[in-house]
């Protein structure tokens, strides 16, 4: 006959069983759900092969944990040290299906267990064997009802429907998503709605001239695309790049005009994803290229101006930052400049005037007298044939020297000799620069009756200091070696 522990068991292993089950079913329901779940998430985010494999990967953990949970249970309920699985936890919950009152059973248990009963043998006996009558006539179904299990079955076909129906629905979407799962570790490129080329490609200008950029859209094509221009000597700093915004010129094609371009870029054309629904995080073109070509430029400019003797001035030297050049009527302008490529041809533009200047490597000089307001203008080409680019125009001022200024004190304009054939000279003369000779020019004029020709001369006067710019000058002028004669007429200045 069996013990109440042997039903005991029977009754644990029922609900071990059913247990098991509703877990089973509740399990399947909620892989069915992870499983259209990750099919949806794949369709719309396209993920990547590394966030595949961590799915992939937490889910065999999961497993792993579950499968131990339930053995290291198993040994648990065993070993009746699992709380729910406990013959004296079940033999409670029996007694309130099977018997008028709830203890009996978990009584008979403990009578049962007891070696050396308090009671007498006889009506121990007599209790237990009722108690496993009973027990015997126990229908399980009632103590473990089916219900639950059949709910979780009703979940389980609505999720299989709804799977079904998801998948039929969205059968090209779905299928790819699946083989991108099996396929876990390789990594898929997502759809994009349009697909941006570029038309310009690779560029080779010279430095200084305006480029333009144009891309075209196949698909989906958008109002406007960015483009990034990333300077080559330093493609690492996002700081240096630049980005501007193209807008759509044609049905298809962007275009950007990049001004006055003197270095080498990197560019591509691209428009990032403004939805975080969006597969595809942007869409981009490859980098493409624009070579500058350096054209020849003046590193340093020198202009030396050297004024006349007479003014005694020193000679001045000016830069390039100064456009504005004056110099003295008769100054000698000396040019010189320094080149960043060795030339092969350089001129000066004087007005319309064409001047050749004399070059040696990277170097050119040329020189010339100022005699008149001028612009002037350098052009330069290299030994590759290419030009400068906008030559720095310059003007030359001519500033001229004010006449001396001359006041005769003495003598008055017209003066009478007498017999002392002497007249004294007194004068006051000024100039900028002083003076470097002071001449007195007179014209000596007989009388008609003595039919002779005007005699002309001059004759210098002595400056003593003739880098004063203001002085008074006196001296005598000795006419007795002219022999003059009654109506004689001289005439000086």
């Amino acid at each position: 006959m069996n013990t109440i522990r042997e039903y005991l068991l029977k009754i644990r292993f029922e609900a071990v069983k059913s247990d098991l089950k509703i877990i089973l079913w509740r399990i399947y329901s909620s892989l069915i759900i992870l499983f259209i779940l990750a099919i949806t998430i794949e369709n719309i985010f396209y993920l990547s092969s590394s966030i595949r494999m961590k799915v992939l990967i937490a889910l065999v953990v999961i497993i792993i944990i579950f499968i131990s949970f339930i053995f290291l249970v198993s040994i648990q309920i065993k070993n009746n040290r699992f709380k729910r699985y406990k013959l004296e936890f079940i033999a409670k919950n029996t007694g309130k299906f099977a018997f008028t009152k709830n203890d009996t059973l978990i009584n008979a248990l403990q009578i049962e267990n007891t070696k050396e009963n308090l009671y007498s043998k006889n009506l121990s006996k007599t209790f237990i064997e009722q108690t496993i009558d009973t027990l015997s006539k126990i229908n399980l179904s009632k103590i473990f009802p089916s219900e639950k299990i059949y709910l979780w079955k009703k979940i389980t076909l609505i999720c299989l429907v709804f799977t079904f129906l998801t998948i039929i629905t969205t059968w090209k979407h779905s299928v790819s998503s699946m083989f991108r799962w099996s396929h876990a570790k390789t990594e898929f490129i997502p759809p994009k709605p349009f697909e941006l080329v570029g038309l310009t490609r690779h560029l080779n200008v010279l430095g200084g001239e305006n480029v333009k950029i144009i891309f075209k859209a196949k698909g989906q094509v958008p109002d406007s695309i960015f483009i990034e221009f990333k300077p080559i000597f330093n493609s690492e700093n996002n700081d240096s790049s630049i980005i501007v915004s193209a807008q759509k010129t044609n049905i298809d094609e962007f275009e950007f005009e990049f001004k006055e371009i003197y270095q080498n870029f990197r560019y591509r054309g691209y428009l990032p994803s403004i939805d975080y629904w969006d597969a595809w995080e942007e869409i981009t073109t490859k980098y493409f290229s624009i070579s500058v070509t350096d054209r020849p430029s003046i590193e340093d400019f020198l202009v030396t101006i050297t004024p006349p003797n007479y003014t005694g001035l020193k000679k001045q030297s000016q830069k390039a930052n100064q456009a504005q050049i004056q110099a003295i009527n008769g100054s000698k302008i000396n040019i010189k400049l320094k080149s960043n490529r060795n030339l092969s041809f350089a001129e000066l533009i004087l007005d319309q005037d064409k001047k050749e200047m004399k070059i040696k490597g990277k170097t050119a000089h040329y020189e010339f007298i100022a005699t008149l307001d001028q612009k002037f203008s350098i052009n330069l080409m290299d030994q590759r044939g290419v030009r400068n680019r906008n030559p720095i125009p310059f003007n030359l001022q001519i500033v001229n020297d004010i006449s001396p200024q001359m006041t005769i004190i003495q003598p008055p304009p017209v003066i009478e000799l007498g017999s002392e054939q002497i007249i004294p000279i007194l004068m006051s003369i000024e100039d900028d620069f002083g003076f470097s000779n002071l001449q007195l020019s007179y014209e000596l004029e007989r009388p008609n009756y003595i039919e002779a020709e005007p005699f002309i001369s001059l004759f210098n006067i002595e400056i003593n200091k003739s880098s004063k710019t203001q002085q008074d000058i006196q001296t005598i002028w000795n006419l007795e070696s002219l022999g003059l004669m009654p109506e004689d007429e001289v005439r000086f200045h």
